[in-house]
């Protein structure tokens, strides 16, 4: 794999993830249903590697997983990122559960309120319809955020020839396949 493109996601990967826990710890607090705790979702088992690569449109190398429970919130997170080396593109899903008793729309405003908490700046996403229930897109970022019970899902595509309108179609593909998937476990 491209060194570059794997230090950049590298950082990405932890940046999305340190952002997620840092301005959801609210929606992370106590996630579940009446049923009880939302159950752990892979990423990385919502697509395989062929699929992501035929949304890409070009041969994916393994899947990078990573999973972490946080048994104290009763919580967890799950990260994967899919890379196409010919095309020099990647894109990294970071799954977390919504909260017990949060709607998807309380969910996504917590999350903005978050943001500028942590970045100290006036925080706003482009609304994004027909993913999930509430979903938003950070073009600069080049990050989808989608919020759909029982989980919120952040997909982050980078690569220096990717245009942001074909970021938001990449990440909307992933999205609605995954949550397809989410459906049916």
């Amino acid at each position: 794999m491209n060194q570059g493109l794997k230090q950049r996601m590298t950082f990405r990967e932890f940046f999305i993830c340190a952002a997620v826990f840092l301005c959801l710890s609210a929606v992370l607090t106590a996630a579940g249903t009446a049923e009880g705790p939302v159950k752990p979702v892979k990423a990385c088992g919502l697509l395989t590697q062929v699929e992501a690569g035929a949304i890409i449109g070009g041969p994916v190398g393994q899947p990078e997983e990573k999973f972490r429970e946080f048994r104290s919130q009763k919580s967890w997170m799950s990260t994967c990122t899919y890379n196409c080396e010919p095309k020099g593109i990647s894109v990294a899903i970071t799954l977390t559960p919504i909260s017990s008793g949060m709607t998807s729309e309380k969910a996504y405003g917590q999350y903005v309120a978050g943001m500028e908490k942590s970045l100290g700046v006036k925080y706003a996403l482009t609304p994004v319809a027909g993913v999930g229930e509430k979903a938003g897109w950070d073009g600069d970022m080049k990050q989808l955020i989608v919020f759909r019970k029982p989980v919120q899902m952040v997909l982050s595509v980078s690569g220096s020839k990717i245009a942001k309108e074909a970021a938001l179609d990449l990440s909307r593909k992933f999205a609605v396949r995954m949550l397809e998937r989410i459906g049916e476990k």
